[in-house]
């Protein structure tokens, strides 16, 4: 299996997203990056430095995320398609 984004190779790891979160001014942003854990799985601080480093090395250092953050579900569009809209509306409320 070919892995486009580092994450995607954690058997941990079900489905990710990564989405923009400005400050409640606007001047800064971060990038948060959302876990759906696989079953019975629970995100650990060990798993993050994991992904930490995996998107270091695959990517760059300036792509690894300010915060990643365990859910439940990624919001999915009509063609189940991750949709950035609803979950940048809720990072903003983080």
């Amino acid at each position: 299996m070919a892995c486009v984004f580092p994450v995607e190779c954690f058997k941990e790891i079900q489905d990710s997203l990564c989405v923009a979160q400005r400050s409640r001014d606007a001047t800064d942003e971060r990038v948060v990056l959302f876990l759906k854990m696989s079953p019975g799985i629970t995100l650990s601080s060990e798993l993050i430095r994991q992904v930490q480093m995996s998107i270091r090395k695959e990517l760059s250092a300036r792509h690894v995320p300010a915060v990643i953050l365990q859910t439940a579900d990624i919001p999915v569009c009509s063609s189940n398609i991750a949709t950035t809209t609803a979950s940048s509306s809720i990072s903003c409320t983080l």
